[in-house]
């Protein structure tokens, strides 16, 4: 069985369903990361803070999920700013920017099939589900543009001399 971290809120360049981290069986999770060992770690149940979800997923391997882990650049031009600094010229360099979100999503609303499944997924921290119920509800998408756009804007507002 293979277990995926996924993101419950936008936080820190990722975007809520971006799978994290793919481990196996039993991995230990951060304390932050799994409900049960926040409780391990001496903090109450109550104060959870359930950012995110452990999809387990019994017959798959770690392996057959490392897909989801891929993430997504952007290609952008801009000035080059050693050579601003140095000559206080301006060339125009090709930069490929890491955008911290994943290519692929895990859409963890459709993942429950049910009310109850979905308020003890975010109660639990982690729920259980076998590929085909993941693939018949259509959970991993692609990511869409809405979200490159959004990246850029926000490295815009930082360096505006970058163009795509």
């Amino acid at each position: 069985m293979a277990e995926i971290l996924v993101r419950l809120t936008d936080r820190m360049g990722h975007l809520k369903g971006d799978p994290v981290w793919v481990n196996p069986d039993g991995a230990e999770w951060g304390w932050r990361e799994s409900k049960e060992a926040w409780i391990a770690h001496g903090e109450r149940a109550v104060d959870w803070p359930g950012q995110f979800v452990i999809v387990k997923m019994p017959g798959e391997s770690v392996a057959s999920l490392k897909f989801l882990l891929e993430g997504e650049t952007m290609t952008v031009e801009r000035d080059d700013p050693a050579i601003k600094r140095t000559t206080g010229g301006s060339v125009r360099v090709t930069h490929e920017l890491d955008v911290r979100h994943r290519r692929r999503k895990l859409d963890i609303d459709s993942l429950p099939t049910n009310q109850t499944e979905r308020n003890a997924m975010l109660r639990d921290g982690e729920i259980t589900k076998i590929r085909t119920e993941v693939d018949t509800t259509l959970s991993i998408r692609e990511r869409d543009t809405a979200a490159e756009t959004d990246k850029f804007n926000r490295v815009l507002v930082r360096d505006p001399s970058i163009t795509r």
